[in-house]
């Protein structure tokens, strides 16, 4: 991430109202393009393909797409913090030449990982076999493409991203909806496949053409991984944390629909998910773009002070200001999102028949909307810890989250349909305020994290 708001910073200090929009605008495309575009094409196809393909056949491609997006997102969070971390020690000891090759090793390391997965899990379910293959062709193109977007924030080409995106998905659409009316299935299979595959395929051309090769591949961060295990756990933590609930209401006895032994679904808790985290794009675009412009500006200010021995009083103060950012983006995050939310609370059953959902699922929605709000917050905390590393108090937080949601789902499907989502509700705002409790203890104590931080740093640069 490091680098966008910098970029961003340009359009907003200008202080209008077009630099404002441009700058917000900026953000969402960059930051949430690969999950933006996709769900947006998600919801026309799965409302499209009802035309065109019986219910068993579209409720399987729409599973099948949920299941590559799900297993995407938890592969690339194993490593996704450990990389950008491996990365940022690079930078700090000027190997840039090594962002290139790092991006190589990864892309070949998810390619076999996603294939292999992809492979073993489709030859478990009875389907045909042009199916199977492109079941796994869509998780290797979903990976490429998390993969890819972990890095374009050093490309500092974001009209180019946004453009890559938006082809891709549109390519997406055009294609599944022309060839599934002469294959069916396998038609919405292989033309969504081809547009994530245009979209990997040009981000990582982008990649290639922008940074240095000296060599071709470094698989450093695989020792990086092993030496600081919390980076990976914190990954995983958050990415399988967002998909535990749904992965229990696929499998429960009282809520799973079975399409294969192993492909499941529930579609009032999937379609409503994937249109909740819609709701909540605007405000994770803005947060993130002040945590890249206000927060990591005081950030390398306490840093700096240090390096260059001011007084403390000057170190004291940047805390004060980092402590005072993180407030302030709270308050704002929850005044922007509060326009967005709430007429979409107020609209839930209006917005759901529009989409040709079952009212039944009103209250899943609403509560999707607002745990959407506390997975945002989540995902900033663990960003205001590594940015001091600490991933231990990430972990805090993020482990939280997963184990909370895990068992309270389990216990709302149970309950019955009256609580469905609000497992997740709760895990997410407690996971919310642990995070607040343990950052607000660091803070106290900042001075001396960083100088813990610097030391440790210093001596990492020392020939040995």
């Amino acid at each position: 991430m490091a680098g966008i708001g910098f970029e961003l910073e340009k359009f907003v200090r200008r202080d209008t109202y077009l630099s404002d929009t441009l700058s917000l605008t900026g953000a969402g495309l960059v930051f949430s393009g690969p999950w933006a575009y996709g769900c947006l094409a998600i919801v026309a196809l799965h409302i499209l393909a009802g035309h065109q393909l019986n219910p068993f056949d579209r409720n399987l491609f729409y599973t099948m797409l949920t299941y590559s997006y799900a297993g995407a997102m938890i592969l690339t969070g194993l490593l996704t913090f450990v990389v950008a971390r491996f990365l940022a020690d690079r930078i700090y000891e000027q190997e840039i030449r090594s962002i290139g090759p790092t991006y190589a090793a990864a892309w070949i390391l998810h390619l076999v990982l996603a294939a292999t997965l992809g492979t073993v899990f489709y030859s478990l379910n009875p389907l045909p076999p042009s199916v199977k293959i492109l079941g796994v062709l869509l998780l290797v193109a979903c990976t490429q493409l998390w993969l890819a977007g972990a890095f374009v924030s050093m490309l500092r080409s974001y009209f180019a991203v946004a453009v890559c995106f938006l082809t891709g998905y549109l390519v997406s659409a055009l294609c599944a909806i022309s060839f599934g009316q002469k294959l069916g299935l396998v038609g919405y299979l292989l033309g969504f496949w081809l547009g994530l595959s245009l979209i990997a395929l040009l981000m990582t051309g982008l990649l290639q053409r922008r940074l240095a090769y000296p060599h071709s591949t470094d698989f450093r961060f695989l020792t990086f991984a092993l030496q600081r295990p919390a980076f990976v756990a914190v990954g995983f933590s958050i990415a399988a944390g967002i998909w535990v609930d749904k992965i229990i209401f696929w499998f429960s006895p009282e809520t799973g629909i079975q399409a294969t032994p192993f492909l499941r679904y529930y579609p009032p808790y999937d379609v409503t998910f994937v249109l909740a985290s819609l709701t909540v794009l605007p405000g994770l675009a803005w947060l993130l773009m002040r945590v890249e412009q206000e927060f990591a500006t005081n950030a390398r200010h306490i840093y700096t002070c240090l390096g260059d021995r001011e007084p403390f009083d000057r170190i004291h103060l940047g805390k004060i200001r980092v402590a005072e950012g993180i407030n302030e983006d709270f308050w704002s995050f929850l005044r922007l999102q509060s326009i967005i939310s709430l007429p979409v609370l107020f609209f839930a059953p209006q917005i759901l028949a529009f989409l040709e959902i079952p009212p039944y699922a009103v209250h899943i929605f609403r509560y999707h909307c607002l745990a959407s709000l506390g997975i945002v917050l989540i995902q900033s905390q663990v960003l205001y810890f590594f940015y001091f590393d600490l991933p231990g108090p990430a972990l805090a937080t993020a482990g939280t989250y997963l184990v909370t949601n895990t068992i309270l789902t389990l216990v709302t499907v149970r309950l019955g349909d009256w609580s469905f989502g609000l497992g997740q509700l709760v895990a997410t705002f407690t996971a919310v305020l642990v995070g607040a409790a343990v950052l607000n203890r660091q803070i106290r104590i900042l001075e001396f994290l960083v100088l813990r931080h610097f030391a440790r740093q210093s001596l990492l640069a020392k020939p040995n």
